[in-house]
């Protein structure tokens, strides 16, 4: 048969599925949770490191170390050593004849200024500009002062110029001793050494003001001055006195032998101007002609006497 009969199912019904007991939950607590949970609020449950374990996180210098760590010290200690300056110091002047003190002066002046200060006894923290300063407040006769830093030594070297002195001026103050640049240098009753140069004096008629390490006449009046007692001296003719008078811009000179006063402009050149004299001097020598005043030399080529 082409068709198969259906077989009839059979009508007891269907077992029903077992429903299966629900299992207990089980709670598992992570080693962390656990941890967690076991601690207490202010943290006393919580786990210390042991002694033994602290000291074995700190940091410790192995044996083998400290002779490079004592080394490191010594190096250190060693150059900081090596910065401290002596307040005794050396001395190198570059023209030890113009000085107008002893050396050991100015030696004591310069181990008091670096003795004063704490910062003056280290190289690293030392103002050599206001060392020269003061030094040069205490001795105005100095142009130049240096103070020489030793790289490996302890002991500084003080370096000194001294002002070339031009001329003495005398004045109804005292005498005093001019440099080149006009300055005043000193008072020559408080200096020993400054009469040993052999230099012109000068007569003050104008009333100046003395001020020591101050200036007190132009530096070319000085150049004027000292130019004029040289052409003179070349021609073997010796100065008896110079005088700076009241009127302006005007130098008085009498030489040794004559009753006459040389009137020299301090704003004409020295040199034409002792030209004109020593013509006109020639002049009146040999037409036998004798001056009692003056010889004007203060206008350039013309050349009055009386």
């Amino acid at each position: 048969m082409l068709f198969k009969k259906k077989t009839k199912l059979s009508d007891t019904p269907r077992r029903s599925r077992a429903t299966r007991a629900p299992e207990p939950h089980q709670n598992f607590v992570t080693y962390h949770g656990n941890r967690q949970s076991q601690a207490t609020p202010n943290g006393a449950g919580t786990r210390r490191p042991s002694a033994e374990t602290a000291r074995a996180e700190r940091p410790r210098i192995e044996l083998q170390h400290i002779p490079i760590v004592f080394f490191i010290l010594v190096l250190i200690c060693g150059g900081l050593y090596s910065t401290v300056l002596q307040t005794e110091v050396g001395m190198r002047p570059t023209n030890a004849k113009l000085l107008l003190r002893d050396q050991e002066t100015y030696k004591k002046t310069a181990g008091e200024i670096l003795g004063s200060s704490i910062l003056n006894r280290n190289k690293l923290t030392i103002n050599t500009n206001e060392f020269s300063l003061k030094m040069k407040n205490a001795f105005p006769e100095l142009q130049d002062i240096s103070l020489i830093i030793p790289l490996v030594g302890k002991k500084p070297v003080l370096g000194l110029t001294a002002e070339p002195p031009a001329f003495f001026f005398s004045s109804n103050k005292g005498i005093y001793l001019i440099g080149d640049s006009g300055r005043v240098l000193a008072k020559t009753s408080e200096i020993q050494g400054a009469s040993k140069f052999d230099i012109p004096t000068i007569k003050d008629s104008s009333n100046l003001d003395f001020k020591i390490g101050k200036g007190v006449v132009p530096s070319q009046d000085v150049t004027f001055i000292t130019t004029i007692s040289k052409q003179l001296a070349s021609k073997n003719i010796s100065i008896q006195s110079i005088t700076l008078p009241a009127r302006a811009e005007a130098l008085d000179v009498v030489v040794n032998g004559s009753t006459y006063t040389i009137k020299f402009n301090l704003l004409t050149d020295p040199r034409t101007a002792v030209g004109q004299y020593l013509a006109v001097r020639s002049k009146l020598e040999r037409e036998n002609i004798t001056v009692k005043e003056y010889i004007d030399v203060r206008v350039e080529e013309k050349v009055f006497y009386k």
